[in-house]
C-alpha cells in the first residue's frame, strides 16, 4: 500500500503543553490523541524537512487517507558492519556499506513501517532499501502481542469508552438491567475480536540452511544477504529467500504463493550479451528465472558441472512470503466507511448529550 510521507520536529514548548493538558483533562486530551495520531503530532511538532525530522507522519493514498505516526531511529552502520565480517555481503560502490567502511562514525536515520525498515540515504538524499546491515535477518518472525495488550487497544476503542459512561450512567441511575445487558454484549464483542487478532498473529516462519558464497561454506538461513551466492543440493528443501536461479533446473511447488497444486519449472537465466539489467533484458518472463520464499523444491538438475546455483534478491519481509505475511498482519480495512459513519453518529449522540446536561444544569440553578 503507498503512503505519503511528511517530516515534523519535536518542540519542547509544544510538548510541555501538551503534558499539561494531559493532567488537566485527566487523561482525555491523551486517549483523544491515541484515537488521532495525526493530531498528536500536529500538537507536539512543528512542520519540516525530511533530512531534520525525528517523526514523521505517514498517510495512506487510498479513498481512506489513514494517519500513523513514526519515531525516527539512528542505527550505528560501521558498528554493525564490523562485527558482521565473518558473513558474506553485497553491495555496490557507491553503496551505503563502502561508505560507511570509509567513514567510520557514520550513523544513518531510519524508520520502520509494516515490518520493512527504510533509511535515509545522506548521500542521494532519498529513502532506499539496503541489505542485512539495516533490515535485520532473514527470518520472517512475527511476534506474538500479549492478550492483555490486545485487550486495552480493543478497550480504548472510541465505542467502549462510550458504553463505559453510558454503564456507570445506568449504574448511578438504577438501570440494572440495560447495563447488565450492554456490559455481556461489550464482552462478548471484546473477546471475538480479540479471538481472531490473536489468530491472526500466530503465523510462524520457515527456516532452512543454505550455502554461502566464500569458500561456500555451510550458513544459517537466516544470515543470507541479497547478493549471496547458494547452492542447491539434490531432494527437498524450503527456500528461505528470494533468488535467481543462474545455473542448472528446478521443480518447484508454489503451492503455498499461488495455490496452485501442479509443479513448476525453473530455469537458469539466460546469458545476455548487452549490459541491462536482468529484469529489464526479460520483464516478462523473469518469474521463469526466480525461486520464491517459502515455496519447495522438489527436484533439481545440475548444469555441465552438476551444480545448481542461485544469487539472493531478497530476504525476510521483502520477499513474496513476507509480502503475503504483510498482507495478513496488516490488511487494507474493509468497513471503513461504516466505522466512520458510526463514528459520526456517537459525536452527535455525545453532542445531544451535551446539550440536555448544559439544560437540566441551567435549570436546576434557576430553580435554586
Amino acid at each position: 500500500m503507498k503512503q505519503e510521507i511528511f517530516g515534523y520536529k519535536t518542540q519542547c514548548c509544544r510538548k510541555a503543553l501538551c503534558i499539561a493538558g494531559y493532567i488537566l483533562s485527566c487523561g482525555a486530551l491523551l486517549l483523544l490523541f491515541y484515537w488521532k495520531p495525526e493530531w498528536d503530532v500536529w500538537a507536539n511538532c512543528v512542520p519540516c524537512s525530511l533530512e531534520e525530522a525525528d517523526v514523521v507522519l505517514l498517510r495512506t493514498t487510498d479513498e481512506f487517507r489513514i494517519y500513523s505516526r513514526k519515531n525516527v531511529t539512528w542505527i550505528s552502520v560501521s558498528g554493525i558492519i564490523k562485527s558482521r565480517l565473518d558473513y558474506p555481503s553485497f553491495a555496490e560502490e557507491d553503496s551505503i556499506f563502502n561508505k560507511a567502511l570509509m567513514k567510520p562514525s557514520l550513523q544513518v536515520k531510519s524508520i520502520q513501517v509494516q515490518k520493512i525498515r527504510y533509511v535515509w540515504n545522506i548521500y542521494a538524499k532519498q529513502f532506499q532499501k539496503v541489505g542485512r546491515v539495516i533490515c535485520g535477518p532473514n527470518t520472517i518472525d512475527v511476534p506474538v502481542i500479549p492478550i492483555w495488550k490486545l485487550l486495552i487497544k480493543e478497550v480504548l476503542n472510541p465505542f467502549y469508552v462510550f458504553q463505559l459512561f453510558s454503564v456507570c450512567l445506568w449504574f448511578a441511575e438504577d438501570y440494572m438491567e440495560y447495563a447488565a445487558a450492554i456490559i455481556v454484549m461489550s464482552l462478548l464483542s471484546i473477546s471475538l475480536t480479540v479471538y481472531d487478532l490473536r489468530q491472526r498473529e500466530t503465523c510462524e516462519a520457515q527456516r532452512s540452511h543454505c550455502m554461502s558464497p566464500t569458500g561456500f561454506q555451510e550458513l544459517e538461513s537466516h544470515h543470507l544477504v541479497p547478493g549471496d551466492m547458494v547452492v542447491l543440493k539434490e531432494g527437498k528443501a524450503l527456500l528461505p529467500c528470494d533468488a535467481i536461479l543462474i545455473s542448472g533446473q528446478c521443480i518447484v511447488n508454489e503451492s503455498m504463493l499461488t495455490g496452485e497444486s501442479i509443479p513448476v519449472t525453473k530455469t537458469q537465466l539466460p546469458q545476455a550479451d548487452n549490459l541491462k539489467p536482468w529484469r529489464m533484458h526479460c520483464a516478462e518472463d523473469y518469474k521463469k528465472h526466480v525461486l520464491f520464499c517459502g515455496t519447495e523444491v522438489i527436484q533439481t538438475k545440475g548444469d555441465d558441472r552438476g551444480v545448481v546455483k542461485a544469487v539472493v534478491l531478497q530476504t525476510g519481509f521483502n520477499t513474496a512470503k513476507g509480502d503475503l505475511v504483510r498482507s495478513i498482519l496488516y490488511p487494507k480495512p474493509m468497513n471503513f466507511r461504516l466505522y466512520r459513519d458510526a463514528l459520526r453518529f456517537l459525536m452527535c449522540l455525545i453532542a445531544f448529550a451535551a446539550i440536555g446536561m448544559i439544560y437540566t444544569v441551567c435549570v436546576f440553578a434557576l430553580n435554586g
